[in-house]
Order: C-alpha cells, then structure tokens, then sequence
C-alpha cells in the first residue's frame, strides 16, 4: 500500500480491563484460584504485567492516535502491554 500513501500498522494491547474479563475471564480466574473476581484480575496484572498495572482503553487509543499522526511509520507493529511479552 506503500507506493498509494497508505500506511499499515497494528497496535497489540495487552490486559484491557473490557466486559469480557469483568464477566467471563475474571470470574473464571477467580474461581480457579479461590478469589473474587476483583481479587483475581489484580493478581493476574501485577504476576504478568511488570509495569503493575493494566493497560486502558486510553492507552490503546493514544498508540493508534500516535501511529494515525505518524505519516512515515509502516509497516509497525506497536505493542501497548506494560511489558507482560518481556516476562
């Protein structure tokens, strides 16, 4: 797409706190590990996410925000985890 101007990057979050971990996947891991859901999600974040914390919509929006203002950048493939793919 290159040669018609058009840049191709994709943005890679990592835990989003979404409805889907709220009703599915919190509840399950709770479960598996005798906690509440609440419990559970904090536990995963700070065991696999060395910045501590989970990653928010926001912080998804501002990497595609950043590669929508990039006009040189393709070819990207920007991860937004707080470094849980450097464990």
């Amino acid at each position: 797409m290159a040669p018609r101007n058009i840049t191709v990057n994709t943005v890679n979050p990592g835990i989003v706190e979404t409805p889907m971990w709220s009703r599915i996947l919190a509840p399950h891991f709770g479960k598996q590990r005798g906690e509440d859901p609440e419990k559970a999600f904090a536990t995963i974040i700070q065991e696999r996410i060395p910045l501590g914390r989970p990653q928010t919509l926001d912080d998804i929006a501002q990497a595609v925000l950043f590669l929508c203002q990039s006009p040189n950048i393709t070819g990207c493939s920007l991860t937004v985890d707080g470094g849980y793919t450097m464990l």
